[in-house]
């Protein structure tokens, strides 16, 4: 059984790990730490916001016309994006949990393409005071000057 994606979006160093862990521990949840796998997937489709050795520009381009001339052809795309993660949320549920808890921070990025592509899916938006996210880089990274 497919389990149901659960999105944790939130910034980097905005106590998303804590929330995951206290989430992680509920006998119907299972989680990974920051898969990232729907980015790149995602980000297949556009022309900017990536770098790549084979000309993502092009690429996208390439995709976007492939997709253009098919009927429905976004539909098609987020239901092939959607099955990939089905089928990667299934492999990590090794115990038939309910849910899969991807907290991945990078995905506040792509949150409307996430609530497009799993109209189904449950989201946590953790939202963190500014100050407190920088203080924790700061602390992190032990440079100021690296923020």
């Amino acid at each position: 059984m497919t389990p149901t994606p659960v999105f944790l979006l939130s910034m980097p160093r905005g106590g998303s790990t804590w929330l995951q862990r206290l989430i992680g521990c509920h006998d119907e949840i299972a989680t990974l730490n920051e898969p990232w796998f729907l980015l790149p997937l995602i980000y297949m489709r556009r022309r900017r916001g990536i770098s790549s050795e084979y000309w993502q520009d092009t690429c996208g381009k390439a995709l976007g016309e492939l997709f253009g001339r098919l009927d429905d052809g976004e539909a098609v795309f987020d239901a092939a994006v959607r099955a990939f993660a089905g089928r990667v949320h299934e492999a990590a549920t090794p115990n038939g949990e309910r849910y899969f808890l991807d907290k991945t921070p990078r995905y506040a990025l792509v949150a409307e393409d996430i609530v497009r592509i799993f109209p189904d899916a449950k989201l946590i938006f953790l939202w963190r005071n500014p100050l407190s996210v920088l203080s924790s880089m700061l602390e992190l990274s032990g440079d100021r000057w690296l923020v």
